[in-house]
């Protein structure tokens, strides 16, 4: 990038300091940090350049307009990225972790346990467009009536309202946030509006609303007008510096959402299938009518085109319509319980939802990408936990953790799916409806092949020379690789899923509430274990093969294998755990729960040591790294969650195991991060 500074070298101007208290965060790991610069890299077409030193902080306006680095060369620097210039250049020595303004007015950095707010000079002509492009639209209006209470977006909102303790609020009826979740918008119980400080806490405004609960609420880009719908067909508009009413309009039937166009020039308005297009002043300018329930509304003001959404989850509706003349452009029915979310930024593309996956449509094209769910069925890390290696449903991927970058490794023939890898990654069965087969991932070539129509589970040993199934006609098989001969034994339980010991002597089955033991040189059952385990649905032993570790009712239940008696329970987690993993020296337990907690345990102590949450959805695999330092974490939408146990937090999401149009999305689209595993 050019430079474009009247000063380079000036000292940050420090307006305020204070001691730190506790352990406040403001500045994002350096692994995410990297993965910003290479999306915005990638996005661009640039290089960044202009520090000695690498980058520690990094910062993107909500436009991806500026950015923001600061390097261990102690330089803070402002990059204005679609002109490519440098923008202004700041000194602060040795700051720890690093915090900006959503309008880059001001830095909070912190430094040997004190913490100072700088105020930057930046020239007039980007520091209004800054300003400008920061006041962003903000989100849907959340009809609480209709949606359940129980998200984050509701309990933050909650808590601080309780903390203001003012009467007559709740319930609440609902509410919109800015983009940047400082502001809220809400409406009350006490049938008022308004508008309160997320960030301090405090109540902002109060605007006196309706005179019964109230529907919907928009806010305008600029953050100058309010609209608002209550359920006896009331819409009214509001200037928000004043909070004095515009005007007021009543309908027949109650409005059901509200949009703004960007420039201020139109209100759109639905109200079951009807839809109504209309001046600041409420005065009607054209009305259409649907033929299906309507939900939700976007403007695409840049393609002059009105989305509308309707009916919820079954037989649902999307209708691309002209904004100036509510004509309808294109319509098309989401089967299977989709979803219409919201469109990208640029108003390219309409998101889409579905259980199985997800649709990215292409505005005024009417064409889509389908992109669906891939689970991660395994993770692993290798060559000094230089490299994660990670199944999916039909395929294996090497990913470079210092370089960030992606390799598939295997794919399945057309029919198979993936089973399970062995423990050194080195083979992988794969089945279809009648054939089981096992790979060698390297050379990815077949190794064996065999009739495996009755065959419900199955794994690969410890030594890599034998296969263990088992049968839906009650018996298990051991097939050797080497001489492709099969032994059968009969398997008095009907097991459900089994983990072999390391020493590939004996292994541990499961079914209904008991755990049973097997010798497998001796081809019989030999006792069982556990009983009343009513939600095992994984183990893990440890590498001596002296403790046992299974889910259990709200824990994990140990059971000392030499002994054969039951040892406690690890405590403290909620929902059934789908996989359990030991660390390298087996003193730490982690395990991945529906809820998609990961929970890590100390196994000598039996403490709860660390509770991490992020994931939406279950967590189905694990890998955790020799020193015990970090930990990955897949779900059952594809999302690897990377996590600092120093630190405590996460550091990093990895999406490239996922579906290639939805990789390609997250990397053209930053704004739709929140998409990267949907519920």
């Amino acid at each position: 990038m050019s430079q474009d500074v009247s000063k380079i070298n000036q000292d940050s101007i420090i307006i305020s300091s204070r001691s730190l208290e506790g352990n406040e965060k403001f500045a994002e790991s350096s692994a995410k940090i990297e993965d910003k610069i290479d999306s915005v890299e990638k996005k661009f077409n640039l290089y960044i350049q202009g520090h000695q030193y690498r980058i520690t902080h990094f910062h993107l306006s909500f436009d991806y307009d500026y950015l923001l680095s600061y390097s261990m060369d102690h330089y803070i620097k402002i990059w204005d990225i679609k002109n490519n210039i440098q923008v202004t250049t700041h000194f602060f020595h040795d700051a720890q972790t690093l915090c900006i303004f959503p309008n880059f007015k001001y830095i909070i950095a912190s430094k040997d346990n004190n913490f100072y707010i700088l105020k930057l000079n930046i020239p007039d002509k980007h520091r209004k467009k800054i300003q400008e492009n920061n006041k962003r639209k903000f989100t849907k209006s959340i009809d609480l009536s209709k949606t359940l209470k129980e998200n984050e977006d509701y309990n933050l909102l909650s808590s601080i309202i309780k903390k203001i303790k003012l009467p007559g609020i709740f319930p609440l009826s609902c509410f919109v946030l800015s983009i940047n979740r400082k502001y809220a918008v809400v409406g009350c119980f006490d049938r008022t509006i308004r508008i309160f400080n997320i960030i301090k806490g405090s109540q902002k405004q109060i605007f006196p609303g309706h005179n019964i609960a109230i529907t919907t609420l928009t806010v305008s880009n600029d953050r100058k007008y309010l609209v608002s719908a209550s359920c006896d067909g009331y819409l009214k508009t509001w200037h928000i510096e004043n909070s004095q009413q515009i005007s007021c309009a009543l309908y027949d039937k109650g409005i059901s959402a509200i949009a703004i166009a960007k420039d201020n020039s139109c209100i759109v308005a639905i109200s079951n299938k009807c839809i109504y297009k209309m001046t600041l002043n409420l005065i009607e300018i054209v009305r259409k009518d649907t033929d299906f329930n309507l939900y939700s509304i976007d403007i695409a003001l840049n393609k002059n085109r009105i989305i509308l959404y309707g009916g919820l989850f079954v037989n649902s509706n999307v209708e691309e319509i002209d904004l100036k003349t509510l004509k309808s452009v294109s319509k098309w029915k989401l089967e299977l319980k989709g979803k219409y979310i919201r469109m990208t930024n640029d108003c390219n593309y309409g998101i889409v939802s579905y259980s199985y996956g997800m649709w990215f449509w292409k505005i005024t094209k009417n064409k889509y990408k389908v992109s669906y769910n891939t689970i991660v069925k395994s993770l692993s890390l290798i060559q000094n936990d230089e490299q994660l290696i990670s199944a999916t449903k039909t395929s294996i991927f090497q990913f470079t953790l210092k370089t960030k970058k992606c390799k598939k490794l295997f794919t399945c023939p057309k029919g198979f799916t993936i089973h399970s890898i062995s423990s050194d990654q080195t083979l992988v069965i794969c089945q279809s409806n009648n054939r089981t087969s096992v790979f060698n991932i390297l050379k990815n070539k077949k190794i064996a092949d065999f009739n495996s129509m009755n065959n419900s589970y199955i794994v690969i040993s410890y030594n890599n020379k034998f296969l263990l199934a088992s049968n839906l006609d009650y018996t298990f098989w051991i097939i050797d690789l080497t001489t492709k001969t099969i032994k059968a034994f009969e398997d008095i339980v009907r097991a459900s899923f089994f983990a072999i010991f390391h020493n590939d002597e004996y292994f541990v089955t499961f079914y209904e509430d008991t755990i049973f033991l097997w010798n497998i040189k001796e081809l019989k059952f030999e006792c069982k274990i556990a009983e009343n385990c009513k939600y095992c649905k994984c183990f893990a032993i440890t590498k001596d093969d002296s403790l046992l570790i299974y889910g259990n009712e709200g824990c994990l239940s140990i059971w000392d294998l030499r002994g054969n008696i039951y040892k406690g329970n690890l405590l403290g987690c909620k929902g059934e755990a789908n996989v359990i993993r030991l660390s390298e020296d087996c003193m730490f337990v982690a395990s991945g729960f529906d809820n998609g907690d990961i929970i890590v345990w100390n196994l000598q102590e039996m403490k709860l040591v660390y509770v991490l949450k992020g994931h939406k959805r279950s967590v189905v695999s694990i890998a955790i790294t020799q020193n015990m330092s970090m930990i990955y974490s897949g779900s059952i939408s594809g999302l690897v969650r990377v996590w600092d146990l120093i630190k405590k937090e996460q550091i990093q999401e990895i999406y490239d195991f996922q579906y290639e149009e939805s990789v390609k999305m997250w990397r053209k689209y930053p704004e739709l991060d929140d998409l990267h595993e949907w519920v």
